[in-house]
């Protein structure tokens, strides 16, 4: 009998364990359900899509609590004239919907939500993994209407205007027209003072 009543403990015990890691894997912060997607025409993603991005992933950076952000060199854009240079923000886990990107790849993104859990800044853009699971190029050339080309940004150093930067060059060439027309002035004053006196009675 007390051998029986220590089985039943024992098993007690065990299944109390068991229920406690199961409860503790569960109910873990940070962690989710695998992302769960529901199939869509992809002609219905591209239309709901809010821009799509052809172009290079240049530089990632992730911050668990926050997402991943990929800067992506554009291409071409479709459905809106993109940047040259923009930042794609995604949910850093497969469990909030995140979509993973290869830092160097050439990728065709879908824009829009961002995934569970983060937020776009102003100026960045959202994607998403249910949205980017099966679009291609080909996808996008047939379906997302004319391919736009990036707003150029101005070459490094100079303004948008196209005039040359106000740096240290322009400074000092400002600089030596200051001091060549004050030796102008003051030798044509000397000048006139030498004269005066010349010309003075004796």
């Amino acid at each position: 009998m007390i051998g029986l009543m220590g089985g039943y403990r024992l098993g007690a015990m065990v299944a109390v364990i068991v229920l406690g890691a199961i409860s503790v894997i569960a109910f873990a912060p940070g962690r989710a359900c695998a992302c769960s997607c529901m199939p869509r025409p992809k002609d219905e993603v591209i239309a709901s899509a809010e821009a799509i991005v052809v172009g290079t992933v240049v530089d990632r950076a992730d911050a668990e609590a926050d997402g991943s952000r990929y800067t992506i060199r554009v291409e071409s854009s479709y459905r809106q004239q993109l940047p040259e240079f923009i930042t794609v923000v995604t949910a850093s886990a497969g469990g909030a919907c995140g979509v993973s990107l290869q830092e160097g790849a050439r990728e065709v993104v879908v824009l829009g939500w961002p995934g569970g859990g983060v937020s776009k800044r102003p100026g960045e853009w959202g994607a998403n993994l249910c949205s980017n699971l099966s679009v291609t190029q080909a996808d996008v050339d047939r379906l997302a209407g004319p391919a736009l080309q990036p707003v150029p940004l101005p070459p490094q150093g100079h303004p948008a205007d196209g005039r040359p930067p106000a740096g240290p060059e322009a400074d000092s060439w400002v600089s030596t027209w200051v001091v060549a027309g004050g030796i102008a002035v003051a030798v044509s004053a000397l000048a006139v003072i030498v004269v005066l006196v010349v010309r003075r009675p004796g």
